[in-house]
């Protein structure tokens, strides 16, 4: 199919006599893109197959850590926690909640500490524990979650966004991951909880469901998962104390999977999941301002880490060849560089003559599209766990390849912002002061 859509659109260029330079952007996609597409297609197809062959145990229940870093959540901080503790899992369940800076937040402290005391009477009848620790003085998100690991005693160590709701069966579905004894770390689903509030959540609900949900099942089952989620991460506690747990600075998620691989580069039979049935809710931005000042930080963050705090991953190959290859290949090229020549084909071109732009830009939307549709229709047939509400989202596909193309010219800002400002250090997870203490 993707084939059969490449020959068509080569047919529109030779007969709109397109200039070369029009062929050569068409080329970037077939050099930049398309592996990529091809081998999310390829690892959800693997996925699938193996897990025809998967039967759980009920047994298997290992002791679970939680940690929940805080800041102001109020009522969205219980809301996490709460579904915590009332999961549907036989084991033990330890849920650490660190309220950063519990003096200015001392309403999210309050409201914890409020439960706590309700339900003491019968945590250990249920197998829970719960521990709300604030911290005075604020320093930040990393910091927090240092301290819920030192604090945690138990197999699997869970770190989730306090803004996040727990589906009811997560725990009991993520844990099925850790029965093989070479999986290291993973992460799951993380849904949009808010998806109807506007269409800017609309949008952002399809984008995790293609992105995140079916893209990272396909990575995960080649074994080239992209990143273990910060709002979203489950690990095994021997392997996350030898890799030194979260560092300094911002995208500690991304950071901290990066480091995971250069663990397994030595310890090849170690492997990262990601876990389609285990799922989390999480709110969205829901104006186009918050979005844009969200994705300023979260691709900004990219060249930040790539390009100067890890750099000598990839120069010295230190997390083997197919990780340095793929981390390389979808991180700097594709999410860093690609933006770069997709903003330059917009501005030279559409100037340049702007009639067959337009021409040629609809049948690129045409193209996306079809190619869209293709890949939700995958996840939707194979992967989706709530298949109404999923096919009720794919009614407002049809703008969702102009929104991709609005993410990607933003990039280009994103981009510009950190290599320029440093725009990590504008981060709401840690104050400045803080994060200027580190290196980069």
């Amino acid at each position: 199919m993707v084939v059969t859509l490449l020959a068509v659109y080569a047919q529109i260029l030779v007969y709109l006599n397109m200039p070369i330079v029009f062929t050569l952007a068409f080329l970037m996609f077939l050099i930049i893109e398309l592996p990529i597409y091809i081998s999310v297609f390829v690892g959800a197809i693997a996925y699938v197959i193996n897990k025809m062959r998967y039967i759980p145990d009920a047994n298997f229940t290992p002791t679970v850590s939680c940690i929940v870093p805080c800041y102001s959540e109020k009522e969205g901080a219980l809301r996490c926690v709460k579904s915590l503790v009332e999961q549907n899992y036989t084991g033990n369940i330890q849920i650490i909640a660190i309220v950063d800076g519990s003096v200015q937040n001392k309403i999210t402290y309050d409201i914890l500490i409020q439960y706590l005391n309700s339900i003491k009477h019968t945590m250990k009848s249920q197998n829970r524990e719960l521990h709300v620790i604030g911290k005075v003085e604020r320093q930040g998100r990393v910091s927090s979650l240092n301290l819920g690991f030192y604090l945690s005693k138990n197999e699997i160590i869970f770190a989730l966004d306090a803004d996040n709701l727990i589906h009811e069966d997560m725990i009991a579905t993520a844990t099925q991951n850790f029965r093989d004894p070479d999986i290291v770390a993973g992460t799951g689903t993380l849904f949009v909880a808010n998806q109807n509030a506007t269409l800017v959540t609309i949008m952002q609900s399809i984008e995790y469901n293609v992105g995140i949900c079916l893209g990272r099942t396909g990575l995960g089952a080649l074994g080239v998962l992209n990143n273990i989620s910060g709002a979203f991460g489950i690990f095994r506690r021997a392997v996350l104390a030898e890799v030194g747990a979260w560092d300094a600075g911002t995208a500690e998620d991304l950071d901290l999977t990066m480091r995971l691989k250069k663990r397994i580069a030595l310890h090849p039979h170690e492997k990262l999941f990601f876990d389609p049935l285990a799922i989390c809710y999480t709110d969205a931005p829901d104006t186009l301002k918050m979005f844009l000042n969200q994705r300023l930080r979260w691709n900004g963050d990219l060249g930040y880490l790539y390009l100067r705090k890890r750099w000598n991953l990839f120069y010295y190959n230190l997390m083997g060849w197919k990780n340095t290859v793929y981390t390389a290949w979808y991180g700097i090229l594709h999410q860093i560089v690609c933006p770069f020549l997709i903003f330059a084909y917009t501005i030279f071109f559409g100037l340049w003559d702007t009639q067959r732009f337009i021409v040629v830009s609809l049948a690129v939307y045409v193209f996306y599209y079809i190619l869209f549709a293709i890949f939700y229709g995958l996840y939707w047939f194979m992967i989706s766990p709530r298949k109404a509400n999923d096919a009720w989202l794919f009614l407002f596909s049809p703008i969702y390849p102009i929104f991709t193309y609005i993410c990607r010219l933003w990039d280009v800002v994103a981009h510009l912002n950190e290599a320029f400002r440093k725009g990590h250090l504008d981060s709401s997870m840690a104050p400045k002061h803080i994060l200027k203490r580190g290196k980069f």
